[in-house]
């Protein structure tokens, strides 16, 4: 879940909204590169309801790249 909110830094990247539910589609967290904001990325989609309707509305697909470090763990098995 994303606890933070997060503007894409370029083409790529995926926006985040406070409270986006998240699945990774990568196995590894990537190190920046040396443009990069935050020290740890993590691939993956927005699979929350709130940014499927924003990306049919924006035309952007909700999954890229984003900050490891601005999401936590949901306990496995808790209701979305």
């Amino acid at each position: 879940m994303a606890i933070a909110s997060y503007q894409a830094e370029g083409d790529g990247y995926l926006s985040l909204s406070y409270g986006d539910i998240l699945e990774l589609l990568h196995d590894r967290v990537q190190p920046a590169s040396a443009t990069d904001v935050y020290p740890r990325y993590a691939y993956g989609q927005v699979i929350s309801e709130h940014a499927c309707y924003r990306a049919r509305m924006t035309g952007h697909e909700p999954v890229g790249w984003f900050p490891f470090d601005l999401c936590e763990s949901l306990p496995y098995g808790l209701p979305l």
